[in-house]
Order: structure tokens, then C-alpha cells, then sequence
């Protein structure tokens, strides 16, 4: 088995041009949902450090998981109706901002609802995928 430089790599990327574009959608997938899925984590521990309480962080996760539950029958006409990259654009951009929110949020109420404004757009980008 040989090794090929990476210039050689990226002319055959060139030639073949649906490479390159799944490529990057597959690196881009890959950081969207790694960064939510620290973010998750992130938000279980910025909870517990602000109200010292599991029940705020049971309450989070339920929240998110009911509204990521709930919102499946909207969430797929949306992503059905309209362009999907514009969907899944959307969906994280709205996640992302919600995360924001999260960070400089101090009420565990407002926390608890970020969350599952967050849960919806990140599931509106994963059913996209």
C-alpha cells in the first residue's frame, strides 16, 4: 500500500466534485454535532453550578426531551416543506443562539427553557441530515 500526497488527494477531489462537497459536509456535520453534544454537557453543569440542585438539571432534561419528542410532527413538515440546507442552516444558528442565551442566562426558569429552545433546533438539524 502506498501513501499519496495530499496534493495528489485534492486534484482528484477536483476532478471528481461531489467529493469534495460530501467531504466537507461530513467535517461540518461532525463539528455541528460534537459541539452540541459538549454543549449538553455544558449545560448540566452550568445548571448544578448556578442552583446546586438536580432537580433544575431533571427538569432541563426533561424539558429538552419532551420538546424534542413534541416537536417531531412540525419539525419534519419544516424540514419536508422547505430547502434543507436552509432548514438545517437555520435550526443550527437558532440552536447556537440559544446556547449563547444559556451562557449569560442566571435564572434556573430561563435556563430550563433555552434548553429546550436549543433541543428543538438541534433536532430540526439532525432529522436533516
Amino acid at each position: 500500500m502506498s501513501i499519496r500526497r495530499l496534493s495528489d488527494v485534492r486534484s482528484q477531489w477536483q476532478d471528481e466534485p461531489w467529493r469534495s462537497t460530501v467531504a466537507r459536509f461530513s467535517v461540518s456535520r461532525m463539528i455541528s454535532v460534537t459541539g452540541t453534544r459538549v454543549s449538553w454537557i455544558a449545560l448540566v453543569a452550568v445548571i448544578y453550578a448556578r442552583t446546586g440542585s438536580g432537580a433544575w438539571i431533571s427538569a432541563a432534561l426533561v424539558v429538552q426531551f419532551g420538546v424534542f419528542a413534541v416537536s417531531a410532527p412540525w419539525t419534519g413538515a419544516i424540514g419536508d416543506r422547505f430547502d434543507r440546507r436552509r432548514v438545517m442552516s437555520a435550526s443550527d444558528l437558532a440552536a447556537a443562539l440559544a446556547f449563547v442565551g444559556i451562557a449569560f442566562a442566571h435564572s434556573p426558569l430561563l435556563l430550563v427553557v433555552l434548553a429546550g429552545v436549543a433541543s428543538v433546533g438541534w433536532r430540526e438539524s439532525v432529522l436533516e441530515a
